[in-house]
């Protein structure tokens, strides 16, 4: 992932991230390090990605979150954050 997103891009990251191929991957992690802005409707798509997947079985997690980023995230406790994918896979 790179760049913001927004109210502009978070319908076509949901669109792609619930497609059949992406449904049945057990373990979902998206690096955020180049992220660099996200708003409410990033959070909502996250969200929902994560209730899916909850939902199916399976799991997701975001990383390298950005300290801007991280604010808009953070204080919902809605989404498993991580610092590194390392800290998502098993033994890490």
């Amino acid at each position: 992932m790179e760049g913001p997103i927004d109210y502009h891009t978070a319908p076509q990251l949901l669109g792609h991230l619930t497609t059949t191929e992406i449904q049945n991957v057990p373990l979902l992690i998206l690096d955020l390090t180049r992220v660099d802005f996200c708003d409410s409707s990033a959070l909502g798509a996250f969200v929902d990605i994560h209730r899916r997947r909850a939902d199916a079985g399976h799991r997701f997690a975001l990383t390298g979150i950005q300290p801007e980023v991280r604010r808009i995230l953070e204080p919902t406790h809605l989404l498993p954050l991580h610092e590194t994918v390392e800290d998502v896979l098993p033994g890490g």
